[in-house]
């Protein structure tokens, strides 16, 4: 048995696949429940995060399973699944940082 150093992928572990697991700072937002079915534990996200007390949103990494995957997380929206850039990302949360300012103004005024 010989020793090596860890990869930089084996290593990197990304807020995506983190979320997927329910790892990390995403832990709160999840619980297990016991599939019968397939005789496995999925996650499930609390019903206080997704204001739904009938539908169950199960997170999950595999692509068949209805709900919350990676390819859900990456898309730009529901209707366009192409990959999402960071200048996306960028501009959108400057219009997020514009409207924060101008809610900031109006609520300073009334």
């Amino acid at each position: 048995m010989t020793c090596r150093q860890p990869s930089q992928e084996e290593d990197h572990v990304s807020y995506c696949d983190q979320l997927l697991k329910g790892a990390s700072m995403f832990e709160p937002l999840f619980r297990v429940e016991n599939d019968m079915a397939a005789r496995d534990e999925i996650l499930v996200m609390k019903e206080i995060f997704t204001c739904q007390v009938i539908n169950r949103v199960i997170i999950s990494d595999k692509k068949e399973d209805q709900g919350i995957n990676k390819a859900v997380i990456m898309a730009k929206g529901m209707t366009n699944l192409a990959n999402i850039t960071e200048r996306n990302i960028w501009d959108n949360g400057k219009t997020v940082e514009w409207n924060g300012k101008k809610a900031l103004a109006l609520l300073e005024v009334s």
